[in-house]
């Protein structure tokens, strides 16, 4: 009675992955009892791979990703082991060479005393899907640039997207229609300053 990725709203949450390869074998054991730190980072880079299959049969493309928000990385691990992050960073790090900054995430690693199967860790993942207000569904899309805004009691990033491919027929906020500007008449100047950067971007690309 359970799936291997739920979404709701932007946010897809993924159930809990192990090191399974390819031909069906996992990787047991404990960490600090017979299973090294190497062993350990391999394991996890698995359990990204593995995790990422999943999304990519939810999604179709991988591009659809905004962000990776959250990591919950659990360690098969002896009482006295206490480097499971460095276990986990190969889950961390085959995610960011995957989706670059986007796959930067807030993290949790911690040490169990048992999981399922005997398996050396098990991974779970919250990702952010591109957030669709135009109204159309996005099938492929690319980072543009990501812009940050420091005020005194937050920061504020916001990340833009070059969109590709889509279905339908995009529309404003609240149905508003669109105005359709060609890049070479871009205007920096008619935008509010904020936009200015994103426009100035565009106009210089090829």
């Amino acid at each position: 009675n359970y799936v291997n990725g739920v979404q709701t709203g932007n946010l897809i949450f993924l159930a809990g992955k192990g090191p399974k390869r390819p031909d069906g074998t996992e990787i047991h054991g404990k960490l600090g009892a017979g299973i090294t730190i190497e062993e350990g980072y391999e394991a996890a880079r698995i359990t990204a791979i593995n995790q990422l299959s999943v999304l990519k049969a939810m999604l179709g493309d991988l591009s659809r990703v905004v962000r990776v928000v959250k990591v919950l990385g659990m360690v098969n691990a002896d009482p006295d082991f206490v480097d499971q992050p460095a276990v986990i960073n190969g889950f961390s790090d085959l995610i960011v060479e995957v989706f670059g900054d986007r796959g930067r995430h807030a993290r949790a690693a911690v040490g169990m005393a048992f999981l399922p199967r005997g398996q050396a860790v098990e991974i779970e993942t919250v990702v952010g899907e591109l957030a669709e207000e135009l109204g159309i569904e996005v099938t492929r899309c690319a980072t543009f640039m990501n812009l940050r805004h420091e005020y005194d009691d937050r920061i504020v990033t916001i990340e833009f997207f070059i969109v590709s491919d889509w279905v339908s027929e995009p529309v404003g906020r609240e149905g508003q229609a669109l105005r359709w500007v060609p890049r070479e008449k871009l205007d920096a100047n008619e935008l509010l300053p904020a936009d200015v950067p994103v426009v100035e971007a565009l106009q210089q690309q090829h």
